[in-house]
């Protein structure tokens, strides 16, 4: 068996096309993703009632019913995106619980909510 006389293999690599990327959320899709979440969540009918997959699929189908923008947002990008918001809501109650805690006497919620220790917690996402 001579190696030498067979000609080189030519290697032609797999290319995926790539989807675009679509941009970050706006304050708007954040809004209408947690009022998607809550007309499932809340939905006196199914309720809980429902796996993960079907859970998420009536989210995303509401959401992209609602949205008034030319961005189609995946059920998996929904998802990651209210990964993201649950993490902020959950620092910002916690911030919350520590003004509260330390409350001075005759101080209203609207006087916390713009105090400056609640301001200086690492919280985002006040649009929700």
């Amino acid at each position: 068996m001579d190696v030498t006389n067979e000609a080189p293999l030519e290697v032609t690599p797999l290319v995926k096309k790539k989807r675009a990327r679509t941009g970050n959320y706006t304050a708007a899709e954040d809004e209408a993703l947690v009022l998607a979440w809550e007309n499932v969540s809340l939905d006196p009918i199914t309720g809980t009632n429902q796996d993960g997959s079907t859970y998420w699929d009536r989210i995303a189908d509401y959401y992209n019913r609602i949205v008034k923008s030319k961005s189609f947002r995946t059920t998996k990008s929904l998802q990651q995106r209210w990964c993201s918001i649950q993490e902020c809501c959950n620092r910002w109650a916690g911030c919350m619980v520590s003004v509260e805690d330390n409350q001075p006497s005759g101080t209203t919620l609207m006087d916390l909510v713009g105090s400056h220790s609640l301001s200086s917690c690492q919280h985002c996402r006040l649009h929700c």
